[in-house]
């Protein structure tokens, strides 16, 4: 019994001893060695919160006005090159929305201050670099979206904006650069970047990348067309939407067939009126009137004929594109497009215009084309035909028809 009472109290004694060595107080070394972790943490905590260059910490930032961040400017008319640095890095504490625009802020307010009185920030090449090597992908996103597309304005930074993108993964930043060089398709790298671009997993990203691709600029470059047809059947509606679009500017026949496979795809409807889009810019191109594709032509009309007609198909919105023509910039463009035919087109908008099953706002829209494109006799065959409408929809489509031979 005595062994077992010793042996309880030395477990007692034991445990009580351990309990003041762990709540001792800890020595100098410890202290020292805790302050410094305390001073890592708050160096972090510092660095991700606050972005130097800006000269104001986040906090201040946000308790600022745009006269605040102007009164550290001694002459807004004539800003320093340090002074526009300080300024435009206080991007760095400026949000974007999803739709990759600033929200509301201070500093556009002050920026726009400074150009409604005549100052001008700088555009030397040191200041750009500046701001595309900031630590900050804010300040980076900045200063991609304020470049001259024309690289060879710079000296120095071509190379340099190669070198950035290569390792840049920020997708604000890529969506700044796309949209800024989007007229560069012909140099090799921008090609290269752009298509690559095209399988970014952002789909703004890839919707940038899509205008880039199917561009004017990009017109005959290898790769183009088989990019920009991928991103026609991309997983997102914008990029698919914006890819069809863009599509007629490359001028390619190849890429006629998957447009009108879309057209053709009654589960696609949201995208047809993109699709008449890109069709038209390959054999009208308003305002351009520099492509002349008459299987392009073809397709739109095939489209705009095809029945049985439905409240989707043709889409009313894409009704007008076949009347972009203005008389006074055509006349080379029709010696070329020998395939457009006026009276043609008429009489299609006819045939929809007299159809019920069609939408009543695509009905509406021919009345407009007829007047626009139509000689004396089309014109007289319009006033006849709305004379004979009698569906539910006649009384809303003959007022309208009044109203547009009044401004006519």
């Amino acid at each position: 019994m005595k062994k077992k009472t010793v042996g309880i109290l030395l477990i007692v004694t034991m445990i009580i001893i351990s309990a003041a060595a762990c709540g001792k107080e800890k020595t100098s070394d410890d202290k020292k060695e805790s302050a410094k972790t305390e001073s890592v943490k708050k160096t972090d905590k510092k660095s991700k919160e606050d972005y130097e260059p800006a000269g104001v910490t986040r906090k201040e930032y946000q308790n600022m006005t745009a006269q605040d961040l102007l009164d550290r400017i001694e002459d807004p008319e004539n800003i320093t090159e340090e002074e526009a640095i300080a300024l435009v890095s206080t991007y760095a504490y400026v949000d974007y929305d999803e739709e990759f625009e600033r929200e509301e802020n201070i500093t556009d307010e002050a920026v726009s201050t400074i150009y409604d009185e005549g100052g001008w920030l700088p555009d030397s090449e040191g200041f750009i670099e500046t701001l595309i090597t900031s630590e900050n992908s804010n300040v980076r996103a900045y200063g991609f979206s304020i470049m001259d597309s024309n690289l060879t304005t710079y000296e120095t930074l071509e190379k340099k904006v190669e070198e950035i993108l290569e390792k840049e993964t920020d997708p604000v930043v890529l969506y700044m650069a796309l949209e800024s060089f989007s007229s560069c398709g012909s140099d090799p790298y921008f090609a290269k970047f752009f298509i690559k671009m095209a399988e970014h997993e952002n789909p703004k990203v890839r919707e940038q990348a899509a205008y880039a691709i199917g561009s004017p600029w990009s017109k005959g470059v290898e790769g183009m067309a088989e990019a920009i047809v991928k991103l026609m059947n991309d997983e997102d509606e914008y990029v698919r939407e914006t890819a069809c679009s863009s599509a007629g500017y490359l001028a390619d026949d190849d890429l006629i067939e998957p447009l009108v496979e879309i057209l053709d795809d009654s589960g696609q409807v949201e995208l047809h009126d993109a699709c008449i889009e890109g069709l038209t810019r390959m054999w009208l191109d308003y305002p351009f009137y520099y492509n002349t594709s008459e299987a392009a032509y073809r397709a739109t009309l095939g489209y705009l004929s095809k029945t049985p007609r439905t409240e989707e198909v043709p889409c009313w919105t894409c009704i007008s594109y076949v009347s972009y023509v203005d008389e006074d910039e055509v006349d080379e463009w029709r010696t070329r497009a020998t395939y457009f035919d006026p009276d043609e087109i008429c009489n299609i908008m006819i045939d929809i215009l007299t159809d019920s099953d069609a939408n009543w706002l695509a009905r509406n829209e021919t009345i407009e084309v007829i007047l626009k494109l139509g000689d004396d006799a089309q014109k007289d065959k319009l006033k006849s035909t709305m004379a004979g409408l009698n569906d539910e929809d006649a009384s809303h489509l003959q007022e309208s028809y009044e109203r547009a031979v009044e401004e006519d």
